[in-house]
């Protein structure tokens, strides 16, 4: 008895999702749907909103004095890193050193030196370095000095012998 049941039940229960798939399918051919406006293609992942960022505060006395300390420190520490690689044979540090020593950041500035390490990274062809070069334009000369009263000349060195 159970098993005319169940199928009964089965056969029914097919039948009406047979009837409601055949009729869905059968009304989207009959009934035309609307047209949908074209809608521009989204990303796929649209970016957050970014909030502006906030204005920044004035700092007190206090901190900017030990901010202006701390940027010291940090300049000095990239002095010394500069001048190292520079003195390693990197053409980029010796543009870097020539720049510092020119501008006096990390280092008391000292233009004869900021030439010859910018001339230095210019021979490795550091384009940078040339072009600073150029904006500096030539040396300055300094004048010279005439000896001073009883003062001797040095000696002209002797050749060596072969």
């Amino acid at each position: 008895m159970k098993t005319p049941i169940l199928a009964a039940t089965a056969l029914l229960l097919y039948t009406s999702a047979y009837a409601q798939y055949s009729a869905t399918s059968l009304t989207r051919k009959v009934v035309p749907q609307q047209q949908q406006p074209a809608q521009p293609a989204r990303p796929q992942y649209a970016a957050p909103a970014q909030q502006a960022p906030a204005a920044p505060r004035e700092l007190t006395p206090e901190e900017a004095k030990k901010a202006a300390i701390q940027q010291n420190k940090n300049d000095i520490k990239q002095f010394d890193f500069y001048k190292r690689r520079a003195e390693e044979g990197s053409d980029d540090a010796q543009y870097q050193l020539g720049i510092r020593y020119l501008t006096g950041k990390g280092t008391e500035r000292n233009e004869k030196l900021g030439r010859e390490w910018l001339a230095k990274a210019s021979t490795k062809g550091h384009l940078q370095a040339k072009k600073q070069l150029g904006e500096l334009g030539p040396e300055a000369v300094q004048p010279a000095t005439a000896p001073t009263v009883g003062a001797t000349a040095a000696p002209a060195p002797t050749p060596l012998k072969k």
